[in-house]
């Protein structure tokens, strides 16, 4: 490989598209040099780079912590999950690290060492960075389609921002349906037919009895629709659905689409 990559070829190592390189680029988080043809091209260490001089390289949850409770530059977090990714060699890692990171927010906000106001400038720093993230990487073409919303009562979005990178690596299509999403609505919105697969996140908020109706009504929809139904987050969902699968972890979610892509393969899923 050439000492120095065109766009297209830091992107594959980065995880991220053409365009998402060109952003970070013209944001001046991945430096680049111009060729006499005006064609950007990226040393072969500028994500290791990056890592250090962001302090992406195993920051730890203090480090992530300081990070998203201080406002500062605009991209810093963007820069550290970049860096992070560099490090980890998958998004689902980064999922994973930063699904740590969401824990010890909620724990240090219960011990009243963390402010209301730090547990939301936390929130929406990172939300914002984890969005821009999924949203540089490609689709691809034939691929599942997903839907992805948090319970009815639900308002915790983050944890389905996690999975919405882990998805988007896999080059799924997602459409973004967000938080306190009714049963009904959903139901109604899997009747559409665009849609291989509805996600749908609780977190430890949700009382069982909320979460076992929901189960039910949207198991019900998604298996007359023929959709698959995957839920998941730290909610007391229940342990067996009618139809569905419960998902706890992201190792879990990733082996749960391996199987799903499996089963589409072989004609058995709502692809066929």
């Amino acid at each position: 490989m050439s000492t120095f990559l065109s766009s297209g070829e830091i992107g594959r190592i980065l995880g991220v598209s053409v365009a998402t390189v060109r952003r970070w680029a013209d944001a001046g988080l991945l430096p680049s040099q111009r060729t006499a043809g005006g064609h950007r091209r990226f040393s072969l260490s500028v994500a290791e780079q990056l890592a250090q001089q962001r302090g992406g390289t195993d920051r730890g949850l203090d480090g992530w912590i300081r990070l998203l409770v201080t406002p500062g530059e605009a991209l810093a977090v963007d820069a550290a999950l970049l860096g992070e990714r560099s490090r980890a060699g998958s998004w689902l890692a980064v999922a994973e690290t930063i699904g740590g990171v969401l824990d010890e927010l909620g724990a240090r906000w219960h011990a009243g060492t963390l402010t209301v106001t730090d547990e939301h400038v936390a929130s929406a720093r990172l939300g914002r960075a984890l969005a821009r993230a999924a949203d540089g990487l490609p689709i691809r073409p034939g691929a599942p389609r997903a839907l992805l919303a948090t319970a009815e009562g639900e308002a915790h979005t983050l944890g389905l921002a996690l999975v919405e990178l882990c998805v988007r690596e896999r080059g799924w299509s997602i459409a973004w349906l967000g938080r306190d999403v009714s049963t009904e609505h959903l139901a109604r919105r899997v009747g559409l037919g665009d849609a291989d697969v509805l996600a749908v996140s609780a977190s430890v908020v949700r009382e069982a009895a909320e979460l076992e109706a929901a189960a039910r009504g949207l198991a019900d929809a998604c298996a007359a629709h023929r959709v698959e139904l995957v839920v998941g987050g730290r909610g007391p969902w229940p342990e067996r659905l009618a139809h569905g699968a419960v998902v706890r972890t992201f190792a879990g979610l990733s082996a749960w689409m391996d199987g799903f892509e499996r089963r589409a393969r072989a004609g058995t899923t709502a692809l066929s």
